[in-house]
């Protein structure tokens, strides 16, 4: 499975094949007919399919539509704090042939893009672990424990980021495969990912103003493309930037690399940018 692009502030939905099993069966993934506009589509005997994990986000935050393959909405993330101290993230792994939802937010330091805190919202191998448990059990409550912790911990996230913070906004690359060199233009910058060097290159005017270190992977390519699994390739994704504080804070995604692998969560990283 290629990697999905992460986009922050609309409906995030992953697309794979569905299970069978207890849970299925009593509607939670069953399909619906088109009954037409404005219609609620109905199929005899089926149950009602269940809400959203979390209430929706009516300030800044995340809703969790559900584990598998609802996906989720990020409003107003990335953000900053007010006063520049930290960083309120959220990075999506690419969970390969299952496609179950894998979610991570992280509270970073504002001036050098270190991890403060880490808060996992869904973990793709914790859902196929309860869903193996109630599949083999029919009154088995092992996702509907884990959807209450899942919930509890976005309830935290989202009270993290309810105070003094603000929306980042994003200019982002199309996606596309990776490529030696990226490049993002940001109003009078454009930021340059080499990709051999893991070096991301600041430019005004054709004048190098900043260079910074990535600390991202930079795996050979495989020989052909079917190459099973061989390892996550880097690709530059967005560039949010801070006037007030001088600084940018840099999107790095990841895609697989092989069929089904899957690929690792987004990394940032913080540039200060001269005035």
């Amino acid at each position: 499975m290629r990697a999905r692009w992460l986009w922050f502030g609309v409906v995030v939905v992953a697309v794979a094949c569905k299970r069978s099993g207890p849970r299925a069966a009593a509607g939670h993934d069953a399909g619906v007919g088109d009954a037409g506009p404005g219609a609620t589509p109905t199929v005899p005997g089926a149950a009602t399919a269940p809400g959203p994990i979390t209430p929706a986000v009516t300030g800044r935050g995340v809703q969790l539509i559900d584990l598998e393959y609802g996906g989720f909405t990020a409003i107003g993330l990335p953000a900053m704090r007010d006063d520049g101290g930290q960083l309120a993230v959220v990075a999506q792994a690419d969970d390969g042939g299952r496609g179950y939802l894998d979610l991570t937010a992280r509270i970073l330091d504002g001036a050098t893009g270190a991890v403060i805190r880490e808060l996992r919202l869904a973990d793709a191998d914790a859902t196929s672990a309860a869903i193996t448990d109630d599949d083999e059990h029919p009154d088995g409550t092992a996702v509907a424990a884990l959807e209450r912790r899942a919930a509890a911990t976005v309830a935290e996230l989202n009270q993290l980021v309810a105070g003094p913070w603000h929306p980042l906004v994003a200019t982002r690359r199309p996606p596309a495969d990776p490529a030696p060199r990226e490049v993002i233009a940001v109003d009078d910058l454009t930021f340059t990912f080499v990709v051999a060097d893991r070096q991301l290159v600041v430019e005004r005017a054709g004048n190098v103003v900043a260079v910074q270190a990535t600390g991202t992977p930079a795996p050979a390519p495989p020989a052909h493309g079917d190459a099973p699994c061989a390892g996550d390739q880097p690709t530059l994704a967005a560039i949010y930037r801070d006037v007030a504080t001088g600084r940018a804070l840099v999107q790095f995604d990841y895609q697989a690399g092989g069929h089904n692998c899957g690929a690792g969560p987004s990394t940032f990283v913080v540039v200060a940018l001269p005035r």
